[in-house]
């Protein structure tokens, strides 16, 4: 995915550089962008919790 490149700012064009590389983003590079953030949260929450019962000693 290729960002940057020029742009237009308040009327003005500003050439910006250029990252990454292949075909320029598009609006569903956004919604798998978001769907990989969420599983990330998601994934990250889950360690969290077990790591969290991990640590609770268990009277028996």
């Amino acid at each position: 995915m290729l960002i940057g490149g020029p742009a237009v700012y308040n009327g003005m064009l500003e050439h910006r550089p250029t990252l990454g590389f292949g075909h320029p983003a598009k609006a569903a590079h956004i919604t798998a962008a978001l769907m990989l953030v969420e599983r990330t949260v998601i994934l990250w929450l889950a360690v969290l919790i077990v790591l969290a019962l991990l640590s609770v000693p268990l009277h028996v």
